[in-house]
């Protein structure tokens, strides 16, 4: 419940860190799924609906407090909160993934958040918005990072390259949003 308590305190770049040091990628889900990321500065938007879809539905009871993405990235986070965003939302993108033998639950809830995570489809979506966002925003010549980053896009540009099912269908939804973070990946790289 901590990640909740910083973003009721609008301490989203400290939930972000404390997610991000935890080492969970469904901490991590969980916070980024809370709002769509900003648009990516000086860039065209891509239209990746494949997470969220704006239906009319009734009136619901109050939510636990929202991330406002434009808000944490427009306070210019680290360089290095920034480049473990980046490692952490492309870690297993290319990997299918496939339920454990005899897993028939999930594992407990950690004491940093609520288990709820976004559906898989929902979740390679919202992270591909993510990277979109961040990416731009990202210095691969800041000193405190600059010897980390070559790895860095080369893992995510290989886990980008895993996801043969969006790259191999011209008509999937998140296609062009692969694609736009694709070049950024190869664009820093240079």
């Amino acid at each position: 419940m901590e990640l909740q308590q910083l973003l009721g305190r609008g301490e989203h770049e400290k939930a972000f860190a404390t997610a991000l040091h935890a080492q969970s990628l469904e901490l991590l889900s969980w916070l980024c799924s809370k709002a769509p990321p900003p648009p990516p500065p000086h860039a065209h938007t891509h239209h990746c609906p494949h997470s969220r879809r704006a239906s009319p539905t009734p009136a619901r009871p109050p939510r636990p407090p929202q991330v406002d993405p434009s808000e944490l990235l427009a306070a210019r986070p680290s360089q290095i909160l920034l480049t473990s965003l980046v490692q952490q939302l492309a870690f297993d993108l290319g990997a299918r993934r496939r339920p454990r033998r005899g897993a028939t639950r999930a594992p407990p809830p950690t004491p940093l958040a609520p288990p709820a995570t976004p559906p898989k489809g929902a979740s390679t979506s919202m992270k591909l918005k993510w990277l979109l966002a961040t990416l731009p925003r990202l210095d691969p010549h800041d000193p405190q990072i600059a010897s980390h980053v070559p790895k860095i896009l080369e893992q995510v540009a290989a886990n980008l390259a895993g996801c043969t099912d969006v790259l191999g269908n011209a008509g999937h939804p998140c296609h062009a949003t692969l694609l736009a973070v694709s070049a950024m990946v190869s664009q820093l790289a240079r």
